[in-house]
């Protein structure tokens, strides 16, 4: 292969001395020999199963490192779960999931919407999308940045007038953000009226040297602000297949309730059910985020509780009297009642605990 051939291109021969031993003779000097050796092209592949099949590590991998490996498809994902038995420790995080997805714009929403935690390469246009959001910035090489939304660290209820989080003390000097819709804006302690938050509204909280919760971040939104709806979505591409300029996209979300249309770099499929809110600068408005809700199918009749909850694995949503509600065979718009009454089983779309939209037919 070229590019293995490539990266060792300074290498002349190698002498075994032993089981555990080799001696490296390169064709004159090369500073960078030990940063080649560390490279994953030097990764050193088992013999026997080499032997028998050439394709074996490119099939179902293993080795020594902190993750194993559990499932691939090809162009889309690859699956791996913690090894328990990493000689450096039990990764804290349990599964981790690399997507493929080729376009720049379409990995800065999913950073952005918080379906994935870490996106290589991704665009100043569309670094911009994200201007309020909390990230941490790196890069590996000239030219490419890489994001990754900071989110979890440690968890437990926030109470202010113990100044705790869970049984952390928060530091003196403590930061707090909350999501207001367009981004991230800083905010005082006194200014949570509540006096406390649950676990579940508090996106990401870090600490310091001490132990001591230095940063907070609040979802302080809860859905609202947002408007949940059908995307009507349309966008202009060249004979390549290339988007040109930006896309076009409203919601709707009832008989004859729409949003106004947007110029929009988001990436979605007409039809999604989606969530926007809306910020006004001036005298223009501009989408200021969106997210997609998760989605329940299939959700019977029986697991509503009355009309204004209902219980999915063990969970119960709260179900909003105004909820919107769309028949996807008769393409209309119903109310909740009529759309009960029209299936036996439901699609739910909630958001933070509440069903923000629903779909029969």
């Amino acid at each position: 292969h070229t590019i293995v051939k490539n990266n060792f291109s300074w290498l002349e021969s190698v002498d075994v001395v032993d089981d555990y031993t080799v001696v490296i003779n390169t064709i004159g000097a090369y500073s960078p020999v030990l940063n080649a050796l560390c490279s994953p092209l030097c990764g050193i592949m088992p013999k026997h199963l080499m032997e028998a099949n050439e394709n074996a590590m490119a099939e179902f991998p293993i080795g020594t490192g902190p993750y194993k490996f559990v499932e691939r498809a090809e162009g889309e994902y690859i699956k791996m779960e913690a090894n328990e038995d990493y000689w450096g420790g039990t990764p804290k995080t349990k599964y981790l999931e690399m997507r493929v997805v080729p376009e720049t714009s379409q990995r800065s929403v999913l950073l952005e919407t918080g379906e994935i935690d870490f996106a290589y390469d991704v665009l100043p246009s569309d670094v911009e999308r994200l201007n309020g959001q909390l990230v941490r910035v790196s890069s590996s090489r000239k030219g490419g940045l890489s994001l990754t939304r900071l989110t979890g660290g440690v968890s437990g209820e926030l109470n202010v007038a113990e100044r705790k989080l869970g049984s952390r003390n928060l530091a003196d000097n403590v930061v707090v953000f909350q999501n207001d819709g367009s981004g991230l804006t800083a905010i005082s302690l006194s200014q949570i009226a509540d006096g406390s938050v649950p676990a579940s509204q508090i996106t990401y909280a870090g600490t310091d040297w001490a132990g001591r919760v230095k940063v907070i971040v609040l979802n302080s939104a809860i859905g609202g602000g947002y408007i949940f709806g059908r995307a009507n979505y349309t966008a202009n591409y060249d004979e390549e297949g290339n988007r040109e300029g930006n896309a076009q996209l409203s919601v709707e979300y009832g008989a004859g309730k729409s949003t106004p249309t947007f110029e929009t770099g988001y990436v979605v499929r007409n039809g999604d059910i989606v969530g926007i809110t809306i910020v006004t600068s001036g005298n223009t408005q501009r989408i200021g985020s969106l997210v997609y809700p998760d989605e329940l199918r299939n959700v019977p009749n029986t697991a509503w509780s009355g009309k204004g909850a209902v219980t999915v694995n063990g969970r119960t949503y709260t179900v909003p009297a105004s909820v919107p509600c769309y028949n996807t065979q008769t393409k209309s718009w119903v109310t909740l009642t009529e759309a009960r009454a029209y299936a036996d089983s439901a699609t739910l779309y909630v958001y933070q605990g509440v069903v923000r939209f629903l779909e029969v037919g």
